[in-house]
């Protein structure tokens, strides 16, 4: 399978920003009031990691953290976040995170050749700023404008302070997947029917990453799709084209995509949700990446939640489910969710089983125990 690699989506940037602001003009009036005062939140998020086998003196070498300590502390995040009105219809949002500047042996750990396996622990990949992008909000339709996160991945929509486990999937965190579903990137989106029982939304992208300049006139395009017909089920569905800067330029700019759906059910006190991302990095459609999860969330009472995670994760399907080239990893979870009183204030306590093929280290292809990992991981989040 082959795909173009000369496609030059410049003009279909420029006219989706402009049907975009002629669609929010024709919605609202421009409505000028004074600047209001930033509301200004700080989230600070510590994890714990206990590494069961590897304290116990397996070898884990297999997880990529080679003589990395086993298990300890980290300050995982510590989000700032400002955002405010500057007119009725214009605002603005901004997360910083000086946690992301902090790296050494104790804070991130790089992850393996192979793309990544769920167990490590990684820092963010994006600098200090997370987000930054102004809002032209219309009522119906709304415009953002700056860097923020690329909607092809429902649980990477997710704010960070809401994450319902200490570790997001790897095919939707940053490092362990080589940015697979965990994109922030400096762009255009818009989007109609936000809240409603279709949303709709669109962008453009530069395609080199967060706090990356645009290095070619080749964009990423991005459409989601949100349907909710009733307030306990939605189904979503993203498909991310194009293209993004190889290692370096000589490589040029490397076609890209993203296929993406996902399902929440909500029927208090239990929730479901699940996902699965599938798509190809670099042009190389041979060796496409899949990832996917299911989740149940029980919520006890105000304070208490429960939860059972199963993920898989594949940075090259073309290897097979099994057997012994197969780099099909598997990751099962039981959570417990303690909210502390105030808002986005957490203890968060995971027990994850980790399940590797011998390609990445297991004694046996088809998942055995001893082909597998045991970690303990918790978090305690305050958010002033």
């Amino acid at each position: 399978m082959t795909f173009p690699q000369e496609v030059d989506i410049r003009v279909v940037s420029a006219g989706l920003v402009s049907a975009a602001m002629a669609l929010c003009a024709a919605e609202s009036a421009w409505a000028a009031k004074p600047m209001t005062a930033p509301k200004i939140r700080v989230g600070l998020q510590t994890t714990a990691n206990w590494d069961a086998l590897g304290d116990l003196g397996y070898s884990q070498a297999s997880l990529g953290r080679g003589a990395f300590p086993k298990s300890g502390f980290r300050l995982k995040g510590l989000k700032i976040v400002l955002s405010g009105d500057a007119t009725e219809n214009l605002g603005y949002y901004v997360m910083l995170d000086p946690a992301n500047l902090l790296t050494g042996s104790n804070l991130s750990v790089q992850s393996t050749p192979a793309g990544g396996t769920i167990g490590n622990t990684v820092s963010s990949t994006f600098g200090i700023v997370n987000q930054a992008y102004g809002i032209f909000d219309a009522g119906l339709a709304r415009l953002m404008v700056g860097q923020m996160k690329v909607p092809a991945s429902a649980e990477w929509l997710v704010s960070a302070l809401n994450g319902p486990t200490v570790e997001s999937s790897v095919f939707a965190s940053g490092a362990n997947s080589g940015d697979f579903g965990a994109v922030n990137d400096v762009g255009a989106l818009a989007s109609v029917g936000s809240g409603g029982p279709i949303a709709l939304a669109a962008g453009i992208f530069n395609g080199s990453g967060g706090n990356i300049a645009a290095s070619s006139p080749k964009k990423i395009a991005v459409t989601r799709i949100d349907f909710k017909p009733l307030e306990t089920f939605k189904l979503g569905a993203s498909y991310l084209y194009g293209f993004k800067q190889g290692a370096n330029a000589a490589a040029g700019p490397l076609f890209r995509n993203r296929h993406g759906a996902d399902l929440e059910i909500a029927l208090a006190p239990l929730k479901l949700n699940a996902e699965a991302l599938f798509g190809v990095d670099d042009g190389k459609a041979e060796s496409p990446k899949f990832g996917w999860y299911g989740m149940a969330t029980f919520t006890a009472n105000a304070d208490h939640d429960f939860l059972a995670k199963f993920e898989g994760w594949n940075p090259n399907y073309a290897t097979g489910l099994t057997g012994p080239a197969s780099l099909q990893q598997y990751s099962a979870l039981l959570g417990w969710t303690w909210s502390l009183g105030a808002p986005q204030t957490k203890f968060q306590l995971n027990y994850v089983h980790d399940f590797l093929p011998s390609a990445l280290g297991g004694t046996v292809a088809g998942f055995l125990p001893d082909g597998a990992n045991d970690r303990i991981l918790s978090q305690l989040q305050v958010v002033l």
